[in-house]
């Protein structure tokens, strides 16, 4: 009895206000946060702020100065942060922190945007209950506020997805070419965006014509993306030199992290003390991400069961969310690359309400039993890495069972 009122308080909520009006709520929401988090960075010994924050600070400040961004230590992000957070220097400490909660609130209005779109032919209500899913979502409003460039990204994916459903094939090609240029891992996402341009049944995939980008909006979404990402790439290295490509490039192919995180490799680094073998232990970690991602990629393109843009959806979803729990380093920030796609599935799920609440809170629990022999070990110098590394493993066959039963 209780849960259904609960059931109903929640869907009076929702279906009260208008998508504006949530729009301009989940805002004020989220700039609630951006000055608590100031108030807790002042009194407070443990910070709200991100760290990643800080080093966008000191990359637009070492900018400010006419030094390279690169020079400050752990700076491994696209240049672009820092000259958007110049305004940190001139201006005031917070206004990125400002920005990435306006890119987060605007992948929510894309995620009803695209739901609206009449080729998907969703109602109103749909669309907004969907986009609510992002909207008060507490992992993205957190993240967002305290100042990750994730939120960024988020936004750039989803823009990119309604211009290819809108036929802006240019326009979107631009966006993708930025989105690699700021996050590698949207790479992932070619095969599955080139399949949804190919009007052509996957079966003529041994045609020359159906790889080569000869069709007008191949051609346009091709060349645009390939544009954009190596003149921005291109003019980073002539600003920049080999320390760009060496921080914002290699260091990503080549990351490995002995740091405890919820993939189990940190446990293998750590145990595995040779840098050769690490090294090896690297390159063989992409192998399951890409066969997962080829797999996915194949699979909804041929897909005949839902409207194109949905296979396109969950193809994205599924790459992502492998992409994701198999990587050599995963953390709660990586979650939210899958999470801005799960609203886009959302309603062409084929579990109802109930079991997938009960999902939610399977993958919930994992990761609380992730963190709490995580804490023992960081703040209470507990020896129990190896129970970390244990759940862990948890973490991941739960992950994969969520994949599989949805």
């Amino acid at each position: 009895m209780g849960s259904q009122r609960s059931k109903s308080l929640v869907y009076s909520f929702f279906n009260y206000f208008s998508f504006g009006e949530h729009l301009f709520i989940s805002t004020v929401i989220r700039f609630l946060f951006i000055l608590y988090g100031l108030i807790q960075d002042k009194l407070f010994h443990v910070k709200y702020t991100d760290i990643d924050y800080v080093v966008f600070t000191d990359g637009a400040r070492y900018l400010s100065e006419g030094r390279s961004p690169f020079l400050r230590h752990g700076y491994r992000y696209t240049p672009l942060f820092a000259y958007i957070l110049l305004p940190n220097i001139y201006c005031f400490h917070a206004f990125g922190k400002i920005v990435f909660t306006l890119f987060d609130v605007l992948t929510g209005l894309f995620v009803f945007k695209i739901l609206n779109h009449p080729k998907l032919n969703l109602n109103y209500n749909t669309a907004k209950m969907c986009a609510c899913l992002w909207f008060y979502n507490p992992l993205p409003l957190i993240v967002s506020t305290r100042g990750s460039s994730d939120s960024m990204i988020t936004f750039l994916v989803l823009l990119t997805i309604y211009l290819l459903i809108n036929k802006n094939y240019s326009f979107a090609g631009l966006v993708f070419g930025l989105v690699v240029h700021c996050k590698l891992y949207t790479l992932i996402y070619t095969l599955s965006l080139y399949f949804y341009l190919n009007s052509s049944k996957l079966k003529s995939i041994v045609s020359p014509n159906y790889w080569l980008p000869l069709k007008s909006r191949k051609f346009k979404f091709v060349i645009a993306a390939v544009t954009a990402f190596v003149c921005l790439t291109y003019a980073s290295h002539v600003k920049f030199g080999k320390l760009y490509l060496q921080e914002a490039w290699i260091y990503h192919l080549q990351r490995k992290d002995i740091q405890h995180n919820f993939s189990p490799y940190f446990y293998v680094y750590h145990l595995v003390k040779d840098a050769n073998s690490q090294q090896w232990i690297g390159y063989l970690a992409f192998i399951p991400q890409a066969l997962s991602i080829l797999y996915y990629s194949f699979r909804y393109s041929v897909s005949e069961k839902k409207e194109k843009a949905a296979n396109l959806f969950y193809a994205l979803f599924c790459e992502t969310f492998m992409f994701v729990t198999l990587n050599k380093v995963c953390t709660s920030q990586y979650f939210l690359w899958y999470l801005c796609l799960l609203p886009l599935i959302a309603c062409f799920l084929r579990i109802d309400e109930s079991n997938g609440l009960k999902l939610l809170i399977t993958w919930l629990i994992a990761q609380l039993l992730w963190l709490f022999p995580a804490y023992f070990y960081e703040f209470r110098r507990f020896n129990c890495l190896h129970i970390v590394w244990l759940f862990s493993i948890v973490f991941l066959c739960v992950n994969l069972f969520l994949l599989f039963t949805i």
